[in-house]
């Protein structure tokens, strides 16, 4: 169907929560302008993507390629920089580092042009130099062309890094990350990582520096000047002692805002009994705060989590106070990484999914690994529409920016060749998405729900409003790509034409004891038609990749896999990477209920994974999980 008859369908049926309701690559031609795949032959991932004052795009990442659009690697993992022009063809690129590991998550465009990154490093070559120790904070200032101006390793003997570098007023820079060393640059340390904020002048001088925490493991994700020339810092806590207190146990989000000369004016603890994930904060134009965060708890401050992780986004006023909070997505995990405040007051969120129920619909990658997810909020943090990007394999996105147009473009990884993906590279892509203005994306509200109910599957759904609707093709697949039609449901629209609620069930005999998708076709009187999302209905006793989350994702030491089993099974765990290596194996007698395995996995290099479960019956269960350092 072409996008034409797409704008011109006639019957505005709401099968969803939001406006993502359609599955398939034609429906989110409403919402992608342009994508782009980069990267060689090995993994690559984007981080971070700004538009550039000629129309252009500078992104961020990390490469292991030398390959393909990648000219050239130092060593195992190099910053990679791309800078796009205006008609999304690669101007320049440049590879960064050494023959160690550099990664990084954060980039900003400077006053003069040019560029400056952040991110950590252990090597002590190539680009690199003044390591003083396992990884440092490594800074990178870039001219227009890419050409490094200057550059700086900063910490001390043990591990130090940067995640998010922002301009300050003064000209200069603040960058965030985490340290635990107690030497060399690095003063102040509380006991184990604290959260490290780094104040540098304009060429890259060390101005001051200040440690954060606690006897535990604290670390900052994101940090930005504030309006009063100040500094607010989001990240993560398990202490509960020196600067940080009030925490609910497991690890909580810890905010902290600073002022001009890096000073505490108010620090504020958030979450509940588990380990519970920062992402990013921004400033508000009411002088407030707007969060997005990844809770695994379900209690405390944290409400109506729907699964193993959710979006959790939380608004604060100007001294810390929670006014609202949310909580997003599905039964699965739901990681949200970027958040920016929209024109009209409301929210942008760019994450990925495991989920395919709840708040989110259009999964490509099914049970098995992640699509991006983005989500738009209102002020009051009601949700308008969510979409889901992705092919069949994992697709992660990192970073979301608005662009000059109103739109924004968002940036990740994607090991998908299909779906909304093209041009796949191999191993991992940077996968670059220009999105339309949101204000020409379709608006919908309502639910498609389905469910096992005996021997019989049921499906209901509802619509707004319905102008010449001949009705809805029910249409059943058992692997969530090859659909059949089972049935078709007239409309209850009198001429098929009605502006108020209908509602809608239907009854399939199916087998209960399997898995089932399905969807809806929606067919006007002249045969335009279009799709609806994907609902999963599982049978009864049907142990599948549902049964199986891991936590926290991404993972520094411990990955948590939990296992709920209908009876006692033999099951082996294994972790592989990307070329699908056996890295770890681990195998166990699992109780009927709720199992917990940890897995140790701090020895594994930093980089995506999966683990796989296998279960006596011959029934496997797979989850992709990604490494930080």
């Amino acid at each position: 169907m072409s996008k034409v008859n797409q704008m011109k369908r006639s019957c505005f049926f709401t099968l969803m929560l939001v406006i993502a309701g359609i599955y398939s690559t034609a429906q989110n031609s409403w919402a992608i302008e342009w994508q782009k795949s980069l990267g060689g032959s090995s993994m690559d991932r984007g981080t971070a993507a700004k538009q550039t004052p000629d129309g252009g795009y500078i992104v961020a990442g990390n490469t292991s390629s030398d390959d393909g659009d990648v000219s050239s690697n130092h060593g195992k993992y190099d910053y990679w920089i791309v800078k796009l022009n205006s008609s999304v063809g690669i101007q320049w690129q440049k590879s960064l580092g050494g023959s160690g590991l550099e990664i990084t998550y954060s980039i900003e465009l400077t006053p003069d042009g040019g560029y400056v990154i952040a991110g950590y490093s252990d090597s002590d070559d190539g680009d690199v130099s003044g390591n003083h120790g396992d990884f440092d904070m490594w800074i990178v200032k870039l001219d227009s062309a890419g050409i490094i101006q200057w550059q700086k390793s900063l910490g001390g003997s043990s591990y130090d890094g940067g995640s998010s570098i922002a301009l300050t007023s003064d000209g200069g820079y603040i960058v965030a990350g985490d340290s635990w060393s107690v030497d060399g640059d690095v003063s102040g340390n509380h006991g184990g990582r604290d959260m490290w904020i780094v104040k540098l002048n304009s060429t890259g001088t060390l101005e001051w520096q200040k440690s954060f925490g606690g006897s535990d493991y604290d670390r900052a994700t994101w940090i930005k000047e504030t309006s009063d020339g100040g500094y607010i810092v989001i990240g993560d806590t398990q202490s509960n002692d020196g600067d940080v207190s009030g925490n609910h146990g497991g690890s909580d989000i810890w905010i902290i805002k600073l002022n001009s000369g890096g000073s505490i004016e108010w620090q504020k603890i958030i979450g509940g009994s588990n380990h519970d994930y920062a992402g990013t904060i921004e400033q508000t134009s009411d002088g407030g705060y707007i969060v997005a965060a990844e809770p695994v708890s379900n209690d405390g401050d944290v409400r109506d989590n729907h699964g193993a992780t959710d979006y959790w986004i939380i608004k604060l006023n100007d001294s810390g106070a929670v006014q609202w909070q949310k909580s997003l997505g599905g039964s699965d995990i739901d990681i949200a990484r970027s958040i920016k405040q929209t024109p009209d007051d409301g929210y942008i969120i760019a994450g990925s999914t495991y989920s395919f129920d709840g708040d989110v619909s259009g999964n490509h990658g099914l049970a098995d690994y992640t699509d991006y997810w983005i989500v738009r909020l209102d002020s009051n943090g009601d949700f308008q529409w969510q979409y889901c990007l992705g092919g069949s394999s994992f697709d992660n996105a990192f970073s979301l920016e608005q662009t000059a147009d109103g739109g924004y473009i968002v940036a990740g990884e994607s090991g998908s060749t299909n779906g909304d993906v093209t041009d796949y590279h191999g191993g991992g892509d940077f996968w670059i998405i220009k999105l339309k203005p949101d204000a020409i994306l379709p608006v919908t509200a309502l639910v498609l729900n389905g469910k096992a109910q005996g021997k019989q599957n049921v499906l209901h759904w509802s619509t707004v409003t319905e102008q010449n609707n001949a009705g809805f093709e029910v249409q059943r697949s058992n692997d969530g790509y090859n659909f059949n039609k089972v049935a078709f449901v007239n409309t209850k629209a009198v001429s098929g034409n009605s502006n108020f609620k209908l509602s809608y069930d239907f009854l399939d005999i199916a087998s209960a004891a399997s898995t089932n998708y399905y969807r809806l076709k929606q067919i006007d009187k002249d045969n335009t038609y279009v799709y609806s999302n994907i609902v999963l209905i599982r049978g009864e006793n049907i142990l599948t990749a549902e049964d199986v989350t891991i936590y926290p994702n991404p993972a520094k030491n411990i990955l948590n896999a939990k296992i709920s089993l209908t009876r006692d099974n033999n099951v082996k765990l294994s972790v592989t990477d990307m070329s699908g290596k056996t890295i770890i194996s681990k195998s166990t007698l699992a109780a009927k209920g709720e199992n917990i395995i940890q897995l140790d996995i701090s020895h594994l290099s930093s980089g995506s994974y999966i683990v796989k479960a296998v279960f006596e019956n011959g029934r496997t269960a797979e989850k992709k999980f990604i490494k930080e350092h």
